[in-house]
């Protein structure tokens, strides 16, 4: 049994935090505002970077409602991301347990230290956004047919990584089943405003692969750590520094989870530090994808078994490290990095096997103090 199947349930419903696995259950006698809130059309989709330490962030949905809901009338959003929950943690995974917090604002979460909007394609209500996570959208490619509640933070120096890789994923199922944009549409501001792009700025004296904002897209941002903002000598609006973080690789528990590089037009790929190849259609992998290289069962590719009894990958812990390590330069994430499209609608390609963790990570609202990212 992984240490997700052991996790408690999270739901907390005097503070409208709810488990996942509770929508299920949730009725207008039962969960009530859960209940309601998953019927109501979802006006604004952003992804936050919650600053949580100056090494990493805590990165989550957050979704605005078209109408308010509940007593009063005054819930009026919900964040959905993966959190640090209670369990088995075997020092080096922690269980992450699948959030849905509602929220009162509509403007930026106040410990974010930035929020990107994108456009709304189709109408979507928070109950489209669990099936995407469950892998249950009638619209989804079979590849992406997958339970994404299953899945389990890496732990470095006790801190947990992996809530980028979550998101990565959800964000990609969103696109692929029609609902959401690619494409940046807005920026965020601590108000819940619009802010200029002029107010993201590399970090001096840092690696960083600058943000053209002409066309920014999501595989643009969530290879960033965004600092807080701060004041700047001549700005009238406060700074937010950016630099490279790419992402690192959480463990997926699902039978046949397969993870994703790309957008669904395999134009732009994902900025995993650990390389994945991208070779066209996906194939099938066993086990629990996260740590240590991948392997993408791709055309012409043969699907590797990543799961516990198979052979280590070599990028696994005790191997020799890849040459793109910690040190070394992070995949291209630029547009003429990106492979060649292979038609509108072809699945982007996917890998499995364990992944490599690095980096510390933030605080959750849930779990026993320890940190999650």
């Amino acid at each position: 049994m992984s240490a997700y199947d052991a996790a408690e349930n999270i739901t907390d419903e005097a503070n409208n935090v709810y488990d996942a696995r509770d929508v299920r259950s949730a009725s207008p006698t039962r969960l009530k505002n859960l209940y309601d809130a998953l019927s109501v059309r979802i006006a604004q989709f952003t992804v936050e970077f919650l600053y949580t330490n100056h090494v990493k962030p805590h990165v989550v949905f957050k979704l605005n409602f078209a109408t308010p809901i509940g007593p009063g009338r005054r819930i009026n959003s919900a964040r959905v991301s993966m959190e640090l929950g209670e369990g088995d943690k075997t020092g080096e995974q922690g269980p992450g347990a699948c959030q849905i917090k509602l929220c009162g604002y509509t403007g930026r979460t106040a410990r974010a230290s930035a929020g990107f909007q994108f456009t709304l394609r189709a109408n979507m209500t928070l109950a489209h956004m669990i099936q995407l996570i469950n892998g249950e959208y009638a619209q989804l490619p079979n590849t992406m047919r997958t339970d994404m509640k299953k899945f389990e933070f890496v732990d470095i120096n006790n801190y947990f990584d992996g809530c980028r890789d979550w998101i990565a994923q959800g964000f990609v199922r969103a696109h692929a089943a029609g609902f959401v944009d690619w494409a940046i549409s807005g920026i965020l501001g601590p108000d819940g405003q619009p802010i200029q792009r002029e107010s993201l700025r590399p970090r001096p004296n840092a690696r960083v692969t600058l943000i053209n904002w002409h066309g920014a897209g999501f595989h643009d941002v969530i290879g960033k750590f965004f600092a807080q903002p701060q004041a700047v000598s001549g700005s009238a609006t406060p700074v937010v520094y950016y630099h490279d973080l790419p992402v690192e690789n959480g463990i997926f528990w699902a039978p046949h989870f397969q993870r994703f590089v790309t957008d669904v037009q395999q134009r732009f790929r994902l900025p995993y530090r650990v390389p994945q190849p991208n070779t066209g259609a996906a194939g099938t992998t066993a086990g629990p994808a996260g740590r240590g290289g991948g392997v993408t069962a791709g055309r012409g590719a043969p699907a590797a078994a990543a799961g516990r009894g198979a052979a280590p990958p070599a990028t696994g812990r005790g191997a020799a490290p890849p040459a793109t390590g910690r040190g070394a330069a992070p995949p291209a994430t630029g547009r003429g990095a990106a492979p060649p499209p292979t038609g509108r609608g072809a699945p982007p390609p996917a890998t499995g096997g364990r992944g490599a963790p690095a980096g510390r990570g933030g605080a959750p609202p849930v779990g026993n103090g320890r940190r999650d990212g």
